[in-house]
């Protein structure tokens, strides 16, 4: 492990006495010289003992006999505990690193930061361990001290913590430190960054002085980023004046956007190839997205603990602003265009973005303007792309018959091993089989492999984890830690016999008992309202930012995946701030409702809320087609006044009017075999009611009369009811009635 990599981690691991000394546990007799950690004395209370709890864990639980297994004991000629845990008292370059990405991570100007220090970090109205974390959505609600899952994203109400469940959640900690600790040294940083997630996610990183809505997981990470990046900066310059300064744009803010990603996914793909090789493009993107990040962390020479992120076809990066990382980056811009012009002829590709920011960009006053910035030159790269200007943009493409062509793209040349598929679509349909099977991923850059990625990055997929890889990833659907990070990057298919079920069977599976529309059906959805609520909501530092992008990705990436369980359903991709999956018509159209309930659950009425676009259609319709017009629909949802909309057979409207349907359903499914043609007439009666209600149509408010005819000719007396709630229901809402007869008439479909 090298210096920066070391200082990387220290920076990860500063603060981890926090959640050490909030359990109530004393610090052994002798162990530590508190005076040599904490800043103040106020009589016989030291403030920050934090530090020297920090500066025990280092000894007590990730070493052995005072010797450490994974950390290296020294950086240099200091120890590791020093340089990590005197962040409130440092003295050395090395600690200074430290202690400077800590303020920088905290949003804190050095005066301010200087007045937190001398501060008593007890408490005020609660006692500093009783202070939960407040949740981004809603300032009422707070999160349970649990591990992160699926099920502690969402906020409840409660007033206080104990010491009681900081010292059942360190307890679980321990255990999950001690497994790590057996697995290759390799894997230790990104298991320990996964475990540190894992466990202080819902930790307040402060509870003095400020609201408590940082966590501590998102301070630390962001903590260890700004430590590699000063680290490298610094390396031929380690004078404390230099590190001090706070003036200097030491930094450089890399994004990372993957353009095109509907025409990679979607483009010139038969509809009867779709399921052989959709999951498989998409888990391409989530891959070749962290290869990339990778790749990037290791030529600029710093730790990969610099990636503050990688999700949805997005990643952002903090490096040191040096001639030579601009050079590096503009080297690797110039390899990408290659590869993406070679490979996807120049329908695809990722922009690299970045700028040039000193410590003080990151205060809380200036961090909103930072963001607007980044977002600014993203969006600028969009319309450069290839840069085309500055080399061949002519593809020599070799002519022969279409019989040769790729069944998979029909744009390239079918492989020579393979009556079907080119080398490119190769990688896709092994990766969505393998995905189905395996437990974990292995990223090699050593050209072994049996998947190529990128360069010499290969993959390798194995069912029992077991190597001396240089990065592995758990990627099975369970809570089990097996010593490596976990990735939600499965999703989730429906299978048979560990093979992913095409769509013409999951066609088929939407019939009960020989009952109902053989179909599919497309969901689009996406999040409302996320850039005036980011603007909106006092976002305005690293950690917090990245702790709301974390949640709401956390939420489609494996929320949702656990709600698709068991369905009949195909997921494209689910991340982010989006998803889109296919499946059984009748069970996507209930999956939909299940999303959006748990949706409003997770946001806490925060003003967010979710848009949703669904198509009906058959397997054999060409799916660059379906998702053109899923995208239509979502728009059309979208597109409502105040957003929260849903699109279903060709009518948007508001999801609440949608889901209340004033019993209609419930009162048709009461009559057992109810007339067939009556309920087709209905949609006519609804099609007129639309006229009035829209275009002011007199004439069609002869609906009313052809429903009370059609009624009495065709229904018992004893369901009146029934007529009430139609009568009602088609003036009122006609677009909703719509959408529920229709729903009914094909669950009904011989």
């Amino acid at each position: 492990m090298n210096d920066i990599e070391s200082l990387a981690l220290a920076g990860l691991l500063h603060d981890i006495g926090k959640f050490y000394q909030r359990t109530g546990d004393e610090l052994p007799k002798n162990s530590y010289e508190l005076s040599s950690y904490c800043p103040i004395k106020f009589g016989e209370y030291f403030t920050h003992q934090h530090s020297a709890y920090s500066a025990e864990f280092f000894k007590s639980v990730v070493g052995k006999q005072g010797e450490f297994s994974f950390i290296d004991t020294m950086i240099g000629d200091e120890s590791f505990e020093n340089i990590s845990a005197k962040h409130h008292k440092p003295s050395t370059p090395r600690e200074w690193i430290v202690a400077i990405s800590d303020r920088v991570a905290s949003g804190f100007e050095r005066e301010a930061y200087e007045k937190y220090n001398q501060s008593d970090d007890r408490g005020e109205k609660l006692k500093y361990y009783e202070i939960p974390l407040v949740s981004p959505f809603d300032k009422s609600k707070v999160f349970d001290l649990k591990k992160f899952d699926s099920n502690s994203i969402i906020g409840v109400k409660k007033e206080k913590l104990s010491k009681n469940e900081y010292k059942t959640l360190w307890l679980e900690f321990e255990k999950d430190i001690a497994i790590l600790k057996k697995k290759p040294k390799v894997n230790f940083i990104s298991g320990l960054d996964f475990l540190l997630q894992k466990y202080t996610s819902f930790i307040p990183s402060s509870t003095y002085g400020t609201k408590a809505n940082i966590p501590l997981y998102d301070h630390l990470k962001t903590t260890a980023s700004f430590a590699s990046a000063l680290a490298k900066y610094h390396e031929n310059d380690m004078s404390l004046e230099s590190i001090k300064d706070y003036s200097k744009d030491k930094f450089l803010l890399i994004a990372g956007d993957f353009f095109g990603i509907q025409q990679f996914i979607f483009d010139d793909l038969p509809s009867s190839k779709a399921s052989k090789i959709l999951r498989g493009k998409s888990a391409f993107i989530q891959i070749f997205i962290k290869v990339i990040a990778l790749d990037i962390c290791k030529k600029l020479g710093i730790s990969k603990l610099s990636i503050v992120s990688d999700s949805a076809g997005k990643f952002e990066i903090l490096a040191a602003n040096t001639p030579q990382t601009v050079t590096t980056l503009q080297e690797i811009q110039k390899e990408l265009n290659s590869w993406f012009l070679e490979n996807t002829f120049g329908q695809s590709g990722i922009g690299l973005s970045y700028i040039a920011i000193s410590a003080s960009n990151f205060t809380e006053q200036k961090f909103q303007n930072l963001r607007e910035q980044l977002a600014k030159k993203v969006e600028e790269k969009k319309y450069q792309k290839f840069n085309l200007s500055n080399q061949n943009p002519v593809f020599n493409i070799e002519t022969k018959d279409n019989a040769h062509l790729c069944k998979m793209c029909n744009k390239r040349f079918k492989n020579k091993s393979s009556d079907e598929s080119c080398d490119f679509c190769d990688i896709f349909i092994s990766l969505g089989e393998k995905l189905a099977k395996a437990e974990s991923i292995q990223i090699t850059t050593d050209g072994q492999g049996t998947i190529k990625i990128y360069s010499n990055y290969f993959v390798e997929f194995k069912s029992f984890i077991d190597t001396d890889s240089e990065i592995v990833y758990d990627i099975s659907n369970d809570e089990e830690f097996r010593g490596y990070a976990k990735w939600s990057l499965k999703s989730y298919v429906q299978t048979h016999d560990k093979k992913i079920v095409d769509f013409e069977e999951l066609e088929k599976r939407a019939r009960k008992d020989g009952i109902g529309a053989k179909a599919l059906m497309s969901l689009k959805g996406d999040v409302d309202n996320m850039g005036s609520f980011l603007k909106n909501s006092n976002i305005n530092s690293f950690a917090k930012f990245n702790f709301l992008s974390r949640l709401v990705d956390y939420f489609f990436s494996v929320k949702v995946s656990k709600l698709m369980q068991d369905k009949n359903v195909y997921t494209i991709f689910a991340g982010g701030d989006d998803l889109f999956i296919i499946g059984s018509w009748y069970e996507v159209i209930e999956l939909s409702k299940e999303i959006r309930a748990e949706f409003m659950k997770f946001i806490c009425g925060s003003g967010l809320s979710i848009s949703m676009g669904m198509v009906m259609f058959k397997h054999s319709k060409p799916i660059n087609f379906i998702a053109h017009l899923s995208e239509e629909a979502l728009d059309d949802a979208k597109a409502l006044d105040g957003k929260d909309g849903i699109t279903l057979f060709d009518e948007s409207v508001k999801w609440d009017d949608y889901l209340d349907d004033l019993g209609l359903i419930e009162e048709l499914e009461k009559i057992p075999e109810i007339n067939t043609a009556f309920t087709y007439r209905l949609l006519d009666f609804i099609a007129m009611s639309k006229k009035v209600k829209y275009d002011g149509d007199v004439l069609s408010t002869i609906w009313k009369s052809k429903l009370n005819y059609s009624f009495t000719r065709n229904m018992d007396k004893k369901y009146e009811t029934l007529f009430s709630t139609l009568d009602e229901m088609i003036e009122k809402y006609p677009k909703e009635s719509k959408m529920k007869i229709s729903e009914f008439i094909y669950k009904r479909r011989d």
